[in-house]
């Protein structure tokens, strides 16, 4: 009689409810589970980012100042007081406001005595005399140095404690302790402004050689 050859042993039989009752249970277990913690979004660098130019960092020593709009691209404030910083833009401001007046006083027949009539600013003010200009910046000069009683550095000049820009100067009393927030942002704003508005002016007359309301003889 030939060998019997052995058969290999034949695979269990795969339970079908078992294989359902285990999927059951995994999707109920699933059920339970706690959810995922949710990705937090890093806000640490939006909060860092300056909200007027929103690709730049926030600039440093800013806080707590009347109208910061966190605006110093070059960093100046890093680098001097800021106090000495927001006095130079509200002088700058101050002369800008002035400016434009005597820029359309001309061409609105406003002239002051012995001036250039001339109703192209850029023109009345190439024809005044070197004396007028340095009768001017003395002046200027002077009142500097008398505002600030000598101390003329950033170094030295609030060594008073007084408010950066502030020379008591308000001669129709309309700040009171109420309102002296209000009306200091408000001639901020209006120094801003102001600056920006006299170099559009002057670019205009230089292209256009007239004045600002069309004015050219």
């Amino acid at each position: 009689r030939p060998p019997r050859v052995a058969s290999s042993p034949r695979a269990p039989k795969t339970n079908m409810k078992s294989v359902l009752l285990a999927l059951v249970t995994a999707g109920s277990t699933y059920g339970f589970a706690p959810p995922a913690p949710a990705v937090q979004r890093d806000v640490s660098l939006a909060a860092a980012m300056s909200k007027s130019i929103p690709f730049m960092t926030k600039p440093k020593n800013l806080d707590g100042m009347i109208g910061n709009e966190e605006f110093d691209p070059l960093g100046f404030c890093e680098i001097f007081d800021p106090k000495y910083m927001r006095e130079s833009e509200l002088k700058h401001g101050r002369v800008a406001m002035t400016a434009i007046m005597g820029f359309i006083g001309p061409e609105l027949g406003l002239q002051g005595p012995g001036a250039p009539v001339h109703p192209n600013p850029i023109q009345a003010a190439v024809a005044c005399p070197p004396a007028a200009w340095a009768t001017l910046v003395l002046g200027a000069g002077i009142a500097e140095w008398q505002l600030n009683k000598g101390k003329m550095t950033y170094e030295d000049m609030f060594e008073d404690g007084r408010e950066a820009g502030n020379f008591g100067y308000d001669p129709a009393k309309l700040m009171t302790p109420e309102n002296a927030e209000y009306y200091a942002l408000s001639e901020l704003v209006h120094c801003r402004i102001a600056m920006i508005a006299i170099g559009g002016m002057i670019h205009y007359s230089f292209v256009t050689g007239a004045g600002i309301f069309g004015s050219t003889a």
